[in-house]
């Protein structure tokens, strides 16, 4: 897999030590589902905390990649083409990085396909098979205490749980991907919006619990950053 620069914010506090323990013989960040290419040092950020898209330079990294088949190709192209919304195509490309994954045997390969499976049926709006997907990948990732892609699972089972109107399941989802991302060193900024996106979220269902429009998470952590003053 095509190495990506670390992001150079960290916590202020001690860490974990078991955020350490990475697969053997594999770069730590290689680990990582790329959020979008389109900032250097980006990784699998929470759905929270996604990015704006930079079409032009999403479009040509798309380009740069040619018809490249390898694991890290195949990832890159299909959350390329995720963030352009180009669904259906992220789908199949998706899927066929899943299967390549799983041939070549490297576990951390095939939880960090199987997550970004899950991110693009979230966006397709399969909920329920996003949660299974996204449930699988946490169990493996929490086992192997791969904490960045136990997190990312985490917060995909939540958001898509919350999408099913399975609220108290979403909670417990969400608080344990905000443990496993500090867990894994994110930065207060991460972990800090990430929980004020839960708490907006489950305030807005209690306040009007018959809506049938969801809070989107992203809106949430808008919100929250704006009257709590949250580091952005």
């Amino acid at each position: 897999m095509c190495p990506l620069p670390t992001d150079p914010t960290g916590p202020t506090g001690p860490r974990d030590p078991r955020a350490d323990r990475r697969p053997r013989d594999t770069d730590p960040v290689d680990l990582r589902p790329r959020t979008a290419g389109v900032s250097p040092g980006s990784t699998f950020a929470p759905i929270s905390l996604r990015p704006a898209v930079d079409v032009a330079l999403v479009q040509e990294r798309l380009q740069r990649l040619g018809q490249n088949r390898s694991t890290a190709a195949l990832a890159e192209r299909a959350e390329l083409l995720r963030l352009l919304g180009r669904l259906d195509e992220a789908l199949t490309v998706a899927e066929e990085g899943f299967r390549l994954a799983l041939f070549t045997g490297d576990r951390a390969d095939g939880v960090s396909a199987r997550i970004r499976r899950a991110h693009v049926l979230h966006d397709l709006g399969r909920f329920e098979r996003a949660v299974t997907e996204a449930s699988t990948a946490r169990g493996t990732a929490a086992i192997e205490e791969w904490y960045e892609l136990e997190g990312a699972a985490a917060e995909l089972e939540g958001w898509s749980l919350y999408e099913l109107n399975r609220y108290e399941e979403a909670r417990a989802a969400l608080n344990r991907a905000h443990d496993a991302f500090r867990a894994a060193g994110a930065s207060p900024e991460r972990t800090s919006a990430l929980k004020a996106a839960v708490e907006e979220a489950m305030r807005a269902h209690l306040q009007n619990p018959s809506s049938s429009r969801r809070s989107d998470p992203a809106d949430a952590v808008r919100a929250a950053a704006a009257r709590r003053d949250l580091p952005r």
